[in-house]
């Protein structure tokens, strides 16, 4: 949490605060972000035989995806004031 809140303290001192204390922190994934992308590369032979063809043919391909999460994330605090 001191990484994802670690201006807070900040702004509470700022706006005369003397402390925080957290009441709340949620968050949701709402959309995921795919990018995928993929190539293949084919080779091969052919030979007349006569009135026969024969093929010969290699094929190899590759792929890769990323996939990466867009969250919402909402906080609340508290801020206490210390009275003399």
């Amino acid at each position: 949490m001191a990484t994802h809140d670690s201006n807070i303290a900040d702004k509470a001192k700022e706006g005369g605060g003397d402390a925080v204390i957290t009441t709340g922190d949620f968050a949701r994934q709402i959309a995921t972000l795919s990018v995928a992308n993929g190539n293949a590369y084919t080779t091969g032979n052919a030979n007349l035989v006569g009135n026969s063809a024969y093929f010969s043919a290699n094929t190899n391909a590759f792929a890769t995806q990323t996939s990466i999460p867009i969250m919402w994330r909402n906080s609340q605090y508290l801020v206490i004031k210390y009275l003399n």
